[in-house]
């Protein structure tokens, strides 16, 4: 498990979550912030989840923070 704390008042306490689907061998992302999340800028609508590409630039609260994600293993 790995938690990312960033000091933006936008972005929520829980934000996102990312886990792992051994079945596949792929991540998901679902949605958790109330300011918006995107995915190389495609918009995650707050509640779903989406399966994330190897390596993706995740917007958070209006892109006001953006964090990379590179899949590893």
């Amino acid at each position: 498990r790995v938690d990312i704390e960033l000091s933006n008042p936008s972005v929520s306490e829980v934000h996102v979550r990312i886990r792992h689907n051994s079945l596949t061998g792929t991540f998901l992302l679902e949605n958790c912030g109330r300011f918006g999340t995107t995915v190389d800028g495609r918009e995650v609508p707050k509640g779903s989840e989406v399966v994330l590409p190897p390596s993706a630039k995740l917007g958070l609260a209006n892109a006001t923070s953006i964090v990379e994600f590179t899949a590893m293993g």
